[in-house]
């Protein structure tokens, strides 16, 4: 009977080796499976911004001109900040707030209508633009 108890014993802890083997695999890939899923949101995001982003460039590149400032840059800003506000989050304290600086830098500029100024030159737009490429890319 002692031999029975001394197996029964070995059976009982090898079952629960397997049930905390198991446990902690599940854990494990659950951890895994999480990072992964966050890593290709972070990916997605990023492609959608940047795509966005040559779209808006071609756009000022192409058309640009002092008349059509707001149709091809001021109109586009809320889209900008909108797409901008989407990536944000997936930035590091310290460049969040260089992203958000260069998310500033490149909504300000005015139309001249507006603020009786020169209109900013398309170089000046697109300088801005890129640095956020850069950055982002």
């Amino acid at each position: 009977m002692d031999t029975f108890n001394q197996i029964l014993l070995e059976a009982i802890k090898l079952a629960l080796a397997g049930i905390a083997g198991g446990l902690i695999g599940a854990r494990a890939n659950d951890k895994l499976t999480r990072q992964r899923e966050k890593d290709s949101g972070i990916s997605s995001r990023k492609r959608e911004f940047l795509a966005f982003m040559a779209m808006w460039k071609t756009e000022i590149a192409g058309n640009y001109a002092h008349n059509t400032f707001r149709t091809v840059y001021a109109v586009r800003v809320p889209e900008f900040k909108r797409q901008a506000s989407l990536i944000s989050g997936d930035f590091t304290d310290t460049r969040k707030t260089r992203f958000d600086g260069l998310i500033d830098t490149a909504s300000s500029f005015k139309s001249a209508q507006m603020e009786n100024e020169k209109t900013p030159e398309k170089k000046e737009i697109l300088d801005a633009l890129d640095a956020i490429v850069r950055f982002v890319g």
